[in-house]
């Protein structure tokens, strides 16, 4: 899917108002990949980590909304994983940096829950990892973490490495408090509450 059709698509959700279940758009995306060979591509065997998005904070007040970042852990280990943010370093000019936190504790006192985007092969992990380092951090007063999320899975949707629209889902959660993506994940959401 080319930029243009993916800013059709998110401006189609937009105006809407209707923010499709994720969980639905996980089947529907997966019903409908051809048999194309993609070395980025899901392979169903040797999935070793599961790539999420994890919610920090209720995000109930509109002027401060829920921090997200990817973790990448096992399947079924909830104790430790690699959490990929963008942190304030400067907060007068409203400046983010990349603050990686490898091996960290997953479940910590602010985070709400995760969101299961797809799962990774070891090499996909890996390429995952450069994509999302390589994006910018938001700077100038101009975007914060979640418009981060959004643009560094602009990346991973072009390469493949996650369903096709993921990245217009997030663009409409942006903003959104905890409970209202948790909602719209499904069954893709896990809580720690």
């Amino acid at each position: 899917m080319g930029v243009g059709a993916l800013e059709d698509a998110i401006g189609h959700i937009l105006a809407s108002g209707k923010w499709p279940s994720y969980e639905n758009h996980l089947s529907q995306e997966i019903l409908s990949r051809s048999n194309t060979p993609n070395p980025n591509r899901k392979r169903t065997n040797n999935m070793a980590y599961n790539l999420s998005i994890e919610v920090f904070g209720s995000g109930d007040s509109p002027t401060h909304r829920s921090h997200w970042g990817f973790m990448i852990n096992k399947p079924g280990n909830l104790e430790f994983g690699d959490l990929l943010q963008v942190e304030v370093v400067d907060s007068d000019r409203l400046w983010y940096g990349f603050a990686p936190r490898y091996a960290t504790k997953i479940i910590d006192k602010a985070a709400v829950g995760m969101c299961k985007l797809t799962d990774l092969t070891s090499q996909q992990r890996h390429d995952v990892i450069k994509i999302i380092e390589k994006v910018p951090a938001p700077k100038n007063s101009i975007g914060l973490c979640q418009d981060w999320i959004f643009d560094a899975l602009l990346s991973l949707e072009i390469e493949e490495f996650v369903p096709s629209g993921t990245s217009a889902f997030w663009k409409g959660m942006v903003g959104r408090p905890a409970r209202e993506v948790a909602a719209a994940c499904g069954t893709q959401w896990t809580a720690f509450a």
